[in-house]
């Protein structure tokens, strides 16, 4: 099995506000499976932080014969758990499934539906993810608390020293996580590095185009400040370049 863990880049949320049925085979992780054969669950949300790819890498039952891929993103993102009672009528409930099948029901048609508000069902809790970005719709999240939470966080409370530490602390649980379960995996920054301070714990060879570098700039190396989201031409660059990487490895399955 390959997994993707990633934020709306992976998810291809052009593409889903596009209404592009055809969303998931347009995506790298289609692409990827196809040249390895093999089966992908891209679990990456809108909105998503290191901290839930964290999360969830930690709860895969992974082997030697799975391929793990992540998209990391800025450690300004993190989230929380919410409690069901604490919910409204007006807000939408999604499991990771639902919300990774999106495109085979109409929910995403239904006006109250902000695909940046949503909350997550993992199964045994419930998740809100909280990104700089909600400041700007504040407008838009239906629960009260909710919102003021994340005014007061992103104005009163923020401290980005804290989230880069963090990162770190993120960053050895899941790489102690991937090598002992021995799968095959790789990981790059979408659009922004979430390294801001040299660490000998980022040097590693899984870790694609380095620390410091985004896939955004190997795919516009001519037009760098270019932040929109990866066309389809690029989600096929992206899964040949990830395949490449893997083939490249000593230990390598797929010749």
């Amino acid at each position: 099995m390959i997994y993707i863990l990633g934020d709306s880049f992976s998810y291809g949320l052009n593409f889903f506000f596009d209404n592009n049925k055809n969303r998931k085979k347009l995506l790298y992780s289609y692409h990827l499976a196809k040249k390895l054969n093999s089966e992908v669950k891209n679990l990456s949300v809108p909105g998503a932080s290191n901290w839930r790819t964290a999360r969830i890498i930690m709860n895969l039952p992974l082997t030697e014969n799975d391929v793990v891929i992540i998209g990391w993103t800025e450690t300004t993102r993190f989230e929380v758990p919410f409690k069901k009672s604490s919910t409204s009528h007006e807000e939408f409930i999604m499991t990771t499934e639902d919300l990774i099948d999106i495109e085979h029901n109409d929910i995403g048609k239904n006006d109250n539906f902000r695909m940046g508000t949503f909350i997550e069902d993992n199964g045994n809790f419930l998740t809100r993810r909280i990104h700089p970005a909600l400041l700007g719709r504040l407008d838009t999240i239906k629960n009260l608390k909710f919102r003021n939470f994340v005014e007061n966080y992103y104005l009163d409370f923020y401290e980005a020293n804290w989230h880069d530490d963090m990162f770190s602390v993120i960053f050895a649980a899941i790489y102690y996580k991937l090598k002992n379960s021995k799968c095959k995996f790789r990981m790059f920054n979408t659009f922004s590095s979430p390294v801001k301070h040299d660490n000998d714990l980022y040097n590693i060879p899984e870790y694609m185009f380095g620390y410091k570098n985004t896939i955004l700039n190997v795919l516009r190396p001519k037009n760098k400040n270019d932040l929109s989201y990866y066309s389809t031409s690029e989600h096929e660059k992206i899964a040949e370049l990830i395949y490449d990487n893997l083939n490249r490895s000593e230990n390598n399955d797929f010749q």
